[in-house]
């Protein structure tokens, strides 16, 4: 269920620094055979009484296509939009019940409507609980179309390749380093004195955003089924292999690596202990999830439940990450699409019921990402990859019925139109980051060190909450 805790507190600078160490051998892949990742994430220093707050990063894997998610609805935009895109575009008349009138209008005539497949999320906009990031996406600089093609800025690499762009847009760092910034806000957050591993948890398998500097992102399974079941279960049918199996792994020497190894196995056996007995001891949700149907239904409930116990874990801040793949729609756009987007709405809305449920929708805040954003021009039957994208921000501390950034001129010679009809971001990820940061309890000074290049950005704040 999960990988990671302390043989005992962290109260010594001798054990922080061997908590260190075996991190490091870790990430050599000389102590986790099993492909096991340890936590170091912590309690909350700035927390205090009841206080509690948890961001949920849902990333939208293959790069959706933001133009079918939120369409382009005044006339003007809409004209351009429905020429190009042809035959995988949403018509306005299509649009008109899914329109999104903002609190706050935006300058220069702009309007969106809602993909008319996301009725949940239409109904969140309209409550004030969800708002809409303009145009973000992975940069190294302030960047226009103009400048793109002139090479005259830096820009990331390889901003059409999947696997570099989900590792850029999680990391914010240069490929290779050892950190991503999920993790590094838990870094500043959390005090080295008092540990937990239940803090940065990640559903959807191992995420370089939730690794911080001195953090290892935790695993647990959407069904809550342990990553090291030699306890749980018995292995080839037998109780005697399983508990052979344990004392291999466990027993200490006096070999370093090997005594590493044993003491990330045997925190991550107790942690696993802990986070069962709290797991049998808590009350079923009321709110339905259809896990049967679809599996990021099933990672949020997981997520649910794990703020269901945040009170028997001891922690005051948690991070989650889950993922939802299939958005690379080369192809069938008109078919896979909505069913993605359907599936992410029921999602999105059954999430937000359970935290009313848990009394925490003020103190969960879900946000979207995705590799990249699509092509506005039509291939046939979907779009090419793309840059640029929008993105959904949810949760009762939301400023919400609202558009974030600036909405991009989408006609041929926009400044933020790439000649190739993709979008030139006009926001950065590290805006983004640093806005849920600051409602996290990141201070200013140390948002700066998460975010290396935020002060080459006009905005540290895009009033996610204000």
């Amino acid at each position: 269920m999960i990988n990671n805790y302390p043989d005992k507190p962290l109260g010594s600078a001798a054990r922080r620094e061997f908590l260190k160490r075996t991190a490091a051998t870790s990430a050599l892949g000389v102590a986790a055979p099993m492909a096991l990742q340890l936590s170091a994430v912590t309690n909350a220093a700035a927390a205090s009484g009841e206080d509690y707050k948890a961001l949920v990063c849902i990333f939208l894997y293959g790069g959706n296509d933001h133009f079918n998610t939120v369409v382009p609805y005044d006339a003007v935009q809409h004209a351009h939009y429905e020429k190009v895109r042809g035959s995988i575009g949403t018509s306005r008349a299509a649009l008109a019940a899914s329109k999104l009138n903002p609190a706050i209008a935006l300058e220069g005539g702009y309007e969106y409507a809602l993909s008319p497949h996301m009725p949940n999320l239409l109904q969140m906009w309209n409550q004030g609980r969800a708002g809409i990031q303009l145009n973000v996406g992975t940069l190294m600089e302030p960047t226009t179309a103009v400048q793109q093609r002139n090479g005259s800025v830096e820009i990331p690499p390889n901003i059409f390749a999947h696997n570099l762009q989900q590792d850029f847009w999680q990391r914010l760092e240069d490929a290779g380093a050892n950190s991503g910034w999920g993790g590094r806000l838990a870094d500043r957050m959390l005090s080295q004195e008092d540990a937990s591993p239940f803090s940065s948890i990640s559903i959807a398998g191992n995420s370089v955003m939730m690794t911080g500097q001195h953090t290892m992102v935790t695993n647990v399974t959407p069904t809550g089924t342990s990553l090291l079941r030699a306890r749980s279960t018995n292995m080839f049918g037998s109780a005697q292999v399983s508990a052979a199996v344990e004392k291999l792994m466990t027993t200490q020497s006096g070999h370093l690596f090997k005594e590493a190894h044993a003491s990330l196995v045997r925190r991550s056996l107790e942690a696993n202990d802990i986070l069962e007995d709290a797991f049998s001891r808590a009350p079923a949700l009321n709110t339905q999830f259809t896990t049967a149907e679809e599996p990021l239904s099933e990672q949020l409930r997981k997520v649910a439940e794990l703020i269901s116990i945040r009170g028997e874990l001891g922690v005051k801040r948690q991070i989650f990450f889950v993922g939802q793949g299939g958005y690379d729609t080369h192809s069938n756009s008109n078919t896979t699409h909505p069913a993605l987007v359907g599936a992410l709405d029921t999602a999105l809305q059954q999430f937000y019921d359970a935290t009313v449920e848990l009394g925490v929708s003020d103190k969960v805040t879900t946000f979207t990402g995705s590799d990249f954003g699509r092509s506005l021009s039509n291939n046939g039957d979907g779009s090419d990859h793309g840059w640029g994208g929008h993105q959904i921000v949810m949760g009762d501390a939301v400023a919400g019925g609202r558009f974030y950034g600036t909405p991009p001129d989408i006609r041929d010679g926009g400044e933020q139109m790439m000649s190739s009809r993709r979008l030139v971001p006009s926001t950065s990820i590290e805006q983004v980051g640093s806005s849920l940061g600051r409602w996290f309890g990141v201070s200013d000074g140390d948002l700066a060190d998460v975010f290396p290049r935020l002060d080459r950005f006009d905005s540290d704040d895009l009033g996610y909450f204000s």
